[in-house]
């Protein structure tokens, strides 16, 4: 069964609002199902990029350009893995954006509480913030960001005859 396991510094440093917005966004991985759609994802593009190396250097062989093809096995290991890596990652970025939303639109979660968790979080762990948590903390605080309001006079555009 899915658990979700918190650490023992953050529960100390998490208040018990900004604990609930953690858990909420932890749920909303496993309501959206983001480890399955991440080990999918990363073993259909390995195999994929698997196969196309392999085809590439069978053709290259067949075609008679072995010693590119010589050249082009030592990446056909290391190709379908950088591959592999680059899709997982852009899936992680997204899912973290996609749990963060779901705990805002489905759990009632305040987006400004969650901001608060992820400062929070920031501060007690120390050190550079991680580019994802600053695009997180961006999209969360355009959700409670007021609308821009307009002090600008009224022109008149005309009026179209019909």
């Amino acid at each position: 069964k899915p658990s979700i396991f918190v650490a023992e510094g953050a529960s100390r440093a998490l208040s018990k609002e900004a604990m609930l917005a953690v858990f909420a966004h932890e749920f909303s991985h496993l309501e959206c199902r983001h480890l399955m759609k991440r080990v999918i994802t990363g073993v259909s593009t390995f195999v994929g990029a698997s196969f196309l190396t392999a085809v590439a250097l069978i053709g290259l062989h067949w075609s008679g350009y072995t010693e590119i093809g010589g050249a082009f096995s030592v990446l056909s290991g290391i190709l379908p893995a950088i591959l592999t890596w680059m899709a997982v990652r852009q899936l992680l970025w997204d899912q973290e954006l996609e749990a963060d939303a779901n705990a805002v639109s489905n759990h009632g979660v305040a987006p400004e509480t969650l901001v608060l968790a992820l400062e929070t979080l920031g501060r007690v762990i120390g050190g550079r913030t991680h580019p994802l948590v600053v695009a997180r903390l961006s999209a969360l605080r355009a959700r409670f960001k007021p609308a821009a309001t307009v002090d600008a006079p009224a022109r008149d555009i005309g009026q179209i005859a019909a």
